[in-house]
């Protein structure tokens, strides 16, 4: 009868696993608990305060970029100023046509 894959695997884990002595493992367990108070200050962070000139800086950085995009009101090509002078011209065409040609001059 063949062994399940589940027996030779915890028998495989077991002929590679690595029996450490107790004292490895108090020794490790020393030097985290001795680094412990080192990472709790490095993670605390700078004071709220330091951090004030940099969201100074941050916030009139914003304002210079919004100051800066001013909405622009597009100019009409002269084509098109002329084209208007024109149809406006043509709708007082036809008062332009019942006057004498020598009250025009």
């Amino acid at each position: 009868m063949k062994p399940e894959k589940k027996d030779n695997d915890l028998n495989l884990f077991g002929q590679l696993r690595v029996e450490k002595p107790e004292a490895f493992w108090s020794a490790q367990r020393a030097r985290i608990l001795a680094k412990l108070p080192e990472r709790r200050n490095a993670l605390r962070g700078l004071p709220a305060w330091t951090l004030a000139p940099a969201f100074a800086a941050a916030f009139l950085l914003v304002m210079a970029w919004f100051a800066q995009k001013q909405p622009t009101t597009p100019s009409m090509p002269e084509a098109e100023v002329q084209m208007l002078e024109n149809l406006d011209m043509l709708s007082e065409m036809d008062i332009l046509q019942k006057i004498p040609e020598q009250e025009l001059i």
